[in-house]
């Protein structure tokens, strides 16, 4: 470097000569270099924007998405976060930034001992739903490697092995190495990060057969395929195609140890995505999983707020829709796939509890008495009757479904019209044994009037065991043979379809839960959904209280209503008519 006191003398006394000029040239080219070498290497986004032009013709257009996806990289990069689901929906730079950009940057920054995942050595293996794209993406990040831009910057750290630099396979002289491949054809290859982008091609997603082929290969090669299976990592980047696509089946089964970022086109308030909070990543089932100074919320505040005006509005968005349908947007853009054929019970028909405007009234103020802490609780109305209904899912034919369990009270509104509340709901796999003791302490809890178990196999040994375990008279146990799947009874359509009508009329209410979230997302992808087992319970139940008169339409309440004030007799509630008031 030119010292700089002598540069000013030089100036001051005007003896700049041409090698002098020559070596302040060179010494200003450098700082800059360095300079922006600095920039690039401490933030994958600023590495983006500057690396954009020598991978991409098109302009680049920044965005919140883009840091947000950029800073999660980071803190894999970091080791922060060991596995990382990003929902994001198309034609959003997911495989700019993740297949080439993060790749590549991986390879420019310094080796370090304490970060195995950063530095020309680290190797990747990058899959997609068939080889020739992750193939194509490789070519991608290799043109930016060879570019004049990276090599004025990189090229003494990062040298491509001659013996091996191809589309399939490219190495580093550091050790690293580039894998590109489908999912089955990566067995017998390894890396320390993994990357899957886009796992399922979008013509092929509509057979589950093939969703389940991709989700098979996963479980049986792709899982195994870490080279450090202790620091190693895995990034998956794709938009939702299914219910029971990889993405759902690694949260399903594995959300415990993912941390998942999900970024619907058009912002849905309770949907919000919060990743990281308090000091802590948060998994994909709401729990602390490791230490972090970042904060993650989704920053948009209005519903149906864009997730990248900078490029796309919401007229854009809205095009979409009509040209990939209801369902594929549902999916493909909000990332909660509403599968084709679905939709028998809308989501939007399910009335929230507390209603709106009326939440004061319903709350009330507890203290923790460890604490002294005070908040308030949501309280439930006065009800005329309470029910739990039972799917037990032990035939033979559903030997993988789950046992499933939601409990509902009954009660009038203002104007003396029946409403329906849905309570709790859980679904497991538990042994007979173990579903009657959880059913008994559901029934407990909610203090349940009637539990009704559907007839099918091992109803009868669940009512002779929970029979046992009750108190006598503490509820009533009912087998229910109208509206389940003994021979000559209705499918599982037909009674969705049955009890429908009281969603669209706004008798059902339900809370603001996770667990209620659960049931509401299932009932809504219903028929072709991955789970089917809760929605036969609240199909069940409401076909249970429909059966019996216990819960109306509105203009079958006024009806009845009428013939009563014409007959002059006094109302007779709900619980009196069925005998447990």
């Amino acid at each position: 470097m030119i010292d700089l006191q002598f540069l000013v003398d030089a100036i001051r006394d005007g003896e700049l000569d041409e090698d002098l000029g020559r070596s302040l040239h060179e010494s200003l080219t450098q700082c800059r270099l360095d300079d922006e070498r600095a920039i690039c290497e401490g933030s994958l986004y600023e590495y983006l924007v500057r690396a954009w032009p020598a991978f991409d013709p098109a302009p680049f257009v920044g965005g919140r998405h883009v840091q947000a996806l950029c800073e999660h990289l980071e803190a894999v990069s970091r080791g922060e976060i060991r596995r990382l689901i990003a929902n994001v929906p198309p034609r959003h730079c997911k495989t700019s930034i993740v297949a080439i950009a993060w790749a590549t940057w991986t390879w420019a920054l310094a080796p370090d001992a304490e970060y195995p995942l950063m530095g020309p050595g680290v190797r990747f293996l990058c899959a997609s739903y068939g080889a020739k794209k992750a193939e194509e993406d490789a070519v991608t990040a290799r043109r930016l490697i060879a570019s004049p831009w990276y090599q004025r910057l990189w090229g003494d750290r990062l040298v491509i092995a001659k013996d091996r630099d191809n589309s399939g396979q490219y190495d580093t002289t550091a050790g690293g190495s580039r894998i590109s491949t489908g999912i089955p054809e990566s067995l017998g290859k390894g890396g320390i990060i993994k990357i899957l982008d886009d796992p399922h091609k979008t013509t092929e997603v509509e057979s589950q057969a093939v969703v389940e082929s991709q989700v098979r290969a996963y479980n049986e090669v792709w899982r195994t395929r870490s080279n450090d299976p202790t620091k190693g990592a895995e990034v998956l980047i794709m938009q939702r195609q299914a219910e029971g696509d990889l993405s759902g089946y690694l949260l399903d089964n594995d959300g415990a140890e993912i941390v998942h970022l999900c970024l619907p086109a058009l912002f849905e308030e309770d949907r919000r995505c919060v990743t990281a909070t308090g000091g802590w990543w948060i998994n994909a089932w709401g729990q602390r999983l490791a230490r972090t100074r970042y904060e993650f919320a989704d920053w948009r505040e209005e519903d149906g707020e864009p997730l990248w005006p900078e490029r796309f509005s919401v007229e854009w968005y809205e095009t979409q829709a009509k040209s990939v349908g209801e369902f594929g947007f549902a999916g493909q853009y909000q990332q909660r796939p509403a599968p084709r054929g679905g939709g028998i019970v809308r989501r939007e028909w399910w009335q929230l509890w507390p209603p709106t405007g009326e939440e004061d009234k319903w709350r009330r103020l507890v203290v923790d008495e460890e604490t002294g802490r005070q908040y308030y609780i949501a309280t439930w109305p006065s009800w005329e009757l309470t029910i739990g209904y039972i799917d037990t899912a032990f035939t033979e034919k559903e030997e993988n479904a789950y046992c499933a369990m939601t409990t509902w009270g009954v009660f009038a509104d203002s104007g003396g019209r029946p409403k329906v509340a849905m309570t709790g709901a859980w679904r497991d796999r538990p042994t007979l044994k173990a579903l009657a003791t959880r059913i008994l302490d559901t029934a407990r809890r909610r203090k349940l009037d009637i539990v009704v178990l559907e007839n099918k196999a091992g109803a009868n040994w669940v009512q002779l065991e929970l029979q046992r375990l009750m108190n006598p008279g503490e509820f009533r146990i009912d087998l229910d043979n109208q509206t389940g799947f003994a021979k000559g009874s209705r499918d599982k359509v037909s009674r969705l379809h049955s009890v429908s009508a009281l969603f669209e009329g706004g008798v059902i209410h339900a809370p603001d839960t996770t667990w209620s979230e659960m049931v509401i997302a299932e009932v809504s992808q219903f028929p072709k959904g991955r789970w089917k087992d809760l929605t036969d319970t609240v199909s069940g139940a409401l076909g249970y209280l429909r059966q019996f008169g216990l819960i109306k339409l509105a203009d079958e309440h006024e009806r009845d209503e009428f013939e009563l004030r014409k007959f002059r007799g006094r109302r007779i509630s709900v619980a009196e008519r069925y005998g447990v008031g």
